[in-house]
């Protein structure tokens, strides 16, 4: 058996047994393209040099086969993928090129294989189209999963303060977005601060551009002087024992009169000291000193649905 693509050329494809009455020619892995078969019967002197005509055959191109490898698939952005279309192949001639699109609008890479960041969170469509040296071309997918990232962060070494109940506080933040081309306003608010107390940022809207991608924010906690606790005065105390002895007095023995009056005696000497008589002066007892009042400051940047969070710490002393 021949095959011919110019009816002249012949090239000889199989010797087949007496009875053959027919052939699989994609056994063969011709190429794409318009033949002539021709069978030529030998063996016996009478058929000696005997040729068929030949007979028309048009054999289809196959299209390529296509392989798409990603690794990894999924991940937090930005994310680093590699695609690669190792292992593609075409039946019947070669594989001429290769297209891998990572379908997030950016252009598409001819390699068979190609490296791709996806600084967005979504789910992605990977593409490969690979082309035979006839045109024909077959397409594999595959999908990557990139989930959000925080695309802004407070980042600050001064996250405690402590000041004096009347002072102000002051904290040094910086928001910055990280690499992540996160662009637009970001409002800032402070929360936590105690009573007597109001917190600040400055600014209280950071906006970020493709130029600007850090913000400065002064975080302000302004305190107001809380009074102290004052304790009870004591200067009646003497005065209420004296009248509660003398109650007492009325009903008691001889012998039990005359301890109370010593006792009377002693609280009326009490009540005049405390009083300011005699030789000794009056005076208040100081303040018993507060304790430290402790706060948790939270500051929160926000844009849309996307947060960030700084937690400072306040001491006021009193």
């Amino acid at each position: 058996v021949y095959v011919s693509q110019d009816g002249e050329n012949l090239m000889w494809l199989a010797d087949e047994p007496t009875g053959t009455s027919s052939l699989d020619l994609k056994s063969f892995q011709l190429n794409a393209g318009n033949y002539s078969v021709f069978v030529q019967a030998v063996g016996k002197p009478s058929l000696t040099n005997k040729m068929s005509a030949g007979a028309a055959v048009v054999i289809q191109n196959q299209p390529p086969v296509a392989m798409l490898a990603l690794s990894p698939s999924s991940g937090k952005a930005p994310l680093a993928v590699t695609a690669s279309s190792t292992g593609s192949y075409d039946p019947d001639g070669n594989i001429a090129s290769t297209v891998i699109n990572f379908g997030d609008g950016s252009a598409s890479v001819s390699s068979t294989i190609a490296n791709h960041t996806y600084s967005a969170s979504g789910n992605y469509v990977v593409t490969v189209t690979v082309t035979d040296n006839l045109g024909a071309s077959t397409n594999k997918t595959a999908n990557v999963s990139v989930t959000g990232s925080q695309p802004f962060a407070f980042t600050s070494s001064d996250t405690s303060a402590t000041v004096m109940a009347g002072q102000t506080a002051s904290y040094n933040l910086t928001l910055d977005t990280k690499g992540s081309g996160f662009t637009g306003a970001v409002s800032v608010v402070c929360d936590g601060a105690p009573a007597g107390t109001t917190c600040t940022a400055n600014p209280a809207s950071a906006n970020f551009s493709a130029s600007n991608a850090s913000v400065p924010v002064t975080i302000t906690v302004a305190t107001t002087t809380q009074a102290r606790f004052n304790p009870v005065p004591r200067e009646g105390l003497p005065f209420f024992f004296a009248t509660v002895l003398a109650g007492l007095f009325c009903g008691a023995t001889k012998r039990a009169r005359q301890m109370l009056l010593a006792m009377l005696a002693i609280l009326l000497l009490l009540s005049m000291i405390s009083c300011g008589g005699g030789a000794s002066t009056s005076t208040t007892p100081a303040a018993a000193p507060r304790s430290p009042t402790n706060a948790t400051l939270t500051v929160m940047g926000a844009s849309g649905n996307q947060t960030a969070t700084a937690t400072l710490s306040l001491t006021i002393t009193h």
